[in-house]
């Protein structure tokens, strides 16, 4: 598996719900480790997806950070 993850090139797309994975035991924001991470991605290649039930609008404040290297997928698809 580690040698799939520093491989980026076999990684084409990674989506990820927030609420639950990115945000865990009721915090309210994202890390600044998390944002280093999809900006890790995104320059390896990988598009990088955030999943959630939320409002569009809502999850663009959220990762505000990031909002134009990323795909959102909201308000449950």
């Amino acid at each position: 598996m580690r040698k799939m993850i520093t491989n980026a090139q076999t990684i084409k797309l990674i989506a990820s719900d927030v609420d639950g994975t990115i945000l865990q035991n009721g915090v309210r924001q994202p890390s600044k480790e998390i944002f280093e991470l999809i900006n890790r991605c995104v320059s390896a290649g990988i598009l990088f997806v955030i999943a959630s039930g939320r409002q569009y609008a809502n999850l663009r404040r959220l990762f505000a950070p990031v909002r134009e290297d990323v795909l959102f997928l909201a308000e449950n698809g």
